[in-house]
């Protein structure tokens, strides 16, 4: 071939090379473009994906809303749980108050009731009653009788356990001052019933036209008959119309109470006694 002819090809092969090789450099540029666009793409934000973004991940120190329902059961099961406990300690507390306070009573109903059976040999009515009253009725007088030595700044239980500090003679009028508060106290309850009888006679005497009286009335003004504490035979009840038997009737049982208030009184507790029995059969 010739020389010239040899020349052009090879100029011609390596145009074509070079041509070649630029292509290829301009693809793999291309390329590594393309890579870096689209990488850059993926880490940047649309503002749909910043707000949608913004709903999903929360700030710092917040928390989405359902984040918050979740978590906010624990500390209200556990206030809760809390509230429970201190009412429990609450009510452990107080009954073991109620425990120590009915043991306090116990032990001073006991040691009044012995001193005072020890105290009252020479008084044989006080010391029955001493030895026989219920438990109830001796914590009110315990009671009473705590608040009387206070107010004369005297101390019982000194008294109740029988140490003479004061001296003999001074313990002896001590000990009479809290007899003569005892012998009233029992009269007082002794008188009791027939305190209650009487504020029934006066009530019915202040509501004697009521109905409810009227029954009550003709009922005691029968009671009194058949005592013998009235006679029925002295008016002639049949020739009077209503209301003038009924104020008749008043001035019968008026009269009975005026003439024998023992009699009348037991004849009025008993009447009384079968109008409450009356009232629980019914009830």
């Amino acid at each position: 071939m010739p020389p010239l002819i040899t020349m052009l090809l090879a100029g011609t092969v390596v145009s074509v090379t070079v041509k070649l090789g630029i292509l290829v450099a301009g693809i793999k540029v291309w390329q590594n473009r393309t890579k870096d666009e689209n990488a850059s793409a993926s880490n940047t934000l649309s503002p749909q994906d910043i707000d949608s973004s913004a709903e999903e991940v929360p700030l710092a120190g917040q928390l989405s809303g359902a984040a918050v329902a979740s978590s906010s059961g624990w500390p209200k099961r556990a206030i809760s749980t809390g509230n429970l406990v201190a009412a429990e300690v609450a009510a452990q507390a107080q009954k073991t108050r109620q425990h120590w306070r009915i043991r306090r009573q116990r032990r001073l109903i006991q040691r009044l009731r012995s001193w005072l059976v020890s105290a009252t040999t020479a008084d044989p009515v006080l010391s029955a009653w001493c030895a026989t009253v219920d438990d109830a009725t001796l914590l009110t007088l315990a009671e009473q009788l705590t608040a009387f030595c206070d107010g004369w700044k005297i101390e019982l239980q000194l008294v109740l356990e029988q140490q003479e500090e004061c001296g003999a003679p001074v313990y002896a009028l001590i000990t009479e001052a809290i007899l003569y508060y005892c012998r009233a106290y029992q009269q007082a309850t002794a008188l009791q019933e027939d305190i209650a009888v009487f504020a029934v006679f006066q009530s019915f005497l202040h509501h004697s036209q009521e109905h409810r009286q009227q029954a009550f009335g003709q009922k005691l003004f029968a009671e009194l008959v058949d005592e013998e504490l009235l006679s029925y035979a002295k008016i002639d009840y049949s020739s009077l119309s209503a209301g003038q038997r009924y104020a008749q009737i008043m001035l019968g049982i008026e009269a009975a109470a005026r003439n024998d208030s023992e009699r009348f009184l037991q004849v009025l507790k008993h009447v009384i006694l079968e109008e409450q029995q009356a009232g629980l059969s019914h009830a």
